[in-house]
């Protein structure tokens, strides 16, 4: 008999923490409407782009894709080292950045870029900072929105308009051989995150084989436009491995889980360590190898209570999950997603202890 372990709703969550509404992605809430949306332009992959201004901020859509390519907000004017500074700081639950390099946009504007990469899926990503005009921006997106990106920081400036020559950037040139080099557009993450998406979707609904061809086709995608090998397709890689166990077919599970584990340390993602060990457990359960699953899912709860914050990591399974209702504390995205793994790998050792008929052990794990 199988064990009464929900791997779906797992995936669910972990996937990327609780969405907020839809009028979160628009600049002036339930307000904004299409109407607002100014054309500026294509994106480097030639995907027609439109701006949403909210105030000195905005947001960038481009293609299809149903979420910003890029946010552009105004903040305090500084020295862009400090500036850059900030924003890397700002920006690290988010992304993972390399050192800013000092350029100019908007015709010699002063500024500093950073080459990013995005902790959810690990798409290639930048923050731009600047003083354009004597006020201070920065910006993130995803890497072919950099040019639409700019182009918002003008507009907001007073500096460029929203069709026309944008005056000569060297940012676009120091970026220019990572733009041909990893060439993708919005409508490739649009398509991926589809795919992502069905999966979960059949993966909640036990619909195993489903939910096996969406993370096959979602892993496909990730490996066309980053690469094969490249340490960001272990998401797409794990959640495939415990569909293929969820149908019993073990070695199968076993050899992807295999190539997955060296990825773990390289990839973008920093709970990747612990999912790995998270998904192997629940591996195991489903091979009735409760040793084994519980011994993976103390791992994993150590791995996620290391990004999780003291206040809630005491709190016990309840207060944690209250941080995810209206005003809760949890508001870093990488937290979040590290509490959500740490009440179900709790939830999931209980299981396995549950039907291992280890009755008082379930429920200090369920209460712990």
């Amino acid at each position: 008999m199988r064990l009464p372990l929900r791997p779906i709703a797992l995936a669910l969550l972990l996937a990327g923490c609780v969405a907020p509404p839809p009028e979160a992605y628009v600049p002036g809430g339930s307000a904004a409407t299409a109407a607002e949306a100014v054309p500026i332009g294509n994106n480097a992959r030639g995907e027609a782009c439109r701006m949403l201004r909210s105030g000195d901020s905005a947001e960038v859509f481009c293609g299809e894709w149903g979420s910003p390519s890029a946010r552009i907000r105004q903040v305090a004017a500084a020295p862009i080292p400090a500036m850059a500074a900030q924003t890397a700081a700002g920006q690290a639950a988010r992304m993972q950045c390399e050192a800013p390099a000092s350029t100019a946009v908007l015709g010699g504007q002063p500024a500093a870029l950073m080459n990013c990469r995005r902790h959810n899926g690990g798409w290639p990503a930048f923050a731009l900072v600047t003083t354009a005009g004597g006020k201070g921006y920065e910006a993130e997106g995803v890497l072919p929105a950099l040019p639409a990106a700019e182009r918002a920081i003008g507009v907001l400036s007073g500096l460029a308009s929203p069709t026309g020559t944008l005056p000569p950037s060297a940012a676009l040139d120091m970026m220019a051989a990572r733009l041909s080099r990893q060439s993708f557009g919005v409508n490739d993450l649009a398509q991926y995150e589809q795919l992502m998406t069905l999966g979960r979707q059949a993966n909640q609904a036990e619909r195993f084989v489903a939910a096996e061809t969406a993370y096959r086709g979602a892993l496909a995608a990730q490996e066309r436009m980053l690469g094969a090998g490249s340490p960001d397709t272990f998401g797409p890689m794990i959640r495939l491995a415990l569909q293929l166990s969820n149908q019993g077919r073990y070695p199968e599970a076993e050899a992807l889980f295999a190539r997955a584990t060296p990825l773990a340390t390289r990839t973008s993602d920093p709970l990747a360590r612990a999912q790995l060990a998270h998904y192997r457990g629940l591996h195991e359960a489903n091979r009735r190898q409760a040793d084994a699953a519980l011994a993976d899912f103390g791992r994993a709860e150590t791995l996620y209570a290391a990004e999780v914050p003291p206040e809630l990591r005491a709190g016990g399974a309840g207060a944690r999950a209250g941080a995810f209702q209206a005003g809760g504390a949890v508001v870093d995205p990488l937290a979040a997603r590290a509490v959500v793994g740490l009440v179900e790998v709790q939830r999931n050792r209980a299981a396995v202890l549950r039907s291992a008929g280890r009755v008082q052990e379930a429920e200090a794990a369920a209460a712990a």
